[in-house]
C-alpha cells in the first residue's frame, strides 16, 4: 500500500464520525478546549474527553495543569457525581471562550455540545 493513502485511510472508529478540525500540538487553544470539554461534557472519562478536546489523556491532563497555573483556574473533583467540577474560571469567561472555540472550531464544538447532550439523556 502507498504511503500516502496509508497516511490518509480511515480507521474503524474514524468513519461514522464527522471531520473534526486539526488543533495544533502547541497551540493554547488545546487547553480552552479541554477546559470547554469539561464543562459541557458531565463525565469523568478522560478517554472522551481528550478525544472531545483532540489531544491524549496525557496531553489532557497537563493542559488541565496548565490551566490551574497559568490562567488560575479552580477544579475539584466530586467523587458522587464522578467528574470534574469547575470552581472558577479565573481569568476565563466561559461564555466568550465558548464563542471563540464556536469561531475557529465549529465542526469541534457542534461534536462536544452532541456529546454533552447525550450524556446528559443517560
Amino acid at each position: 500500500m502507498n504511503t500516502a493513502q496509508s497516511s490518509t485511510a480511515l480507521t474503524y472508529n474514524e468513519l461514522g464520525r464527522a471531520a473534526l478540525e486539526p488543533v495544533p500540538a502547541k497551540s493554547p487553544h488545546r487547553k480552552y478546549l479541554v477546559l470547554l470539554a469539561m464543562y459541557l461534557l458531565n463525565t469523568d472519562d478522560s478517554s472522551i474527553l481528550s478525544d472531545a478536546a483532540d489531544c491524549s489523556e496525557r496531553s489532557f491532563h497537563y493542559c488541565k495543569k496548565r490551566l490551574c497555573e497559568e490562567d488560575g483556574v479552580v477544579l475539584t473533583y466530586d467523587r458522587t457525581a464522578r467528574r470534574y467540577v469547575l470552581v472558577q474560571s479565573g481569568v476565563l469567561s466561559l461564555p466568550r471562550l465558548a464563542e471563540l472555540m464556536q469561531r475557529h472550531y465549529p465542526a469541534r464544538y457542534a461534536h462536544m455540545e452532541k456529546l454533552g447532550a447525550s450524556m446528559r439523556a443517560n
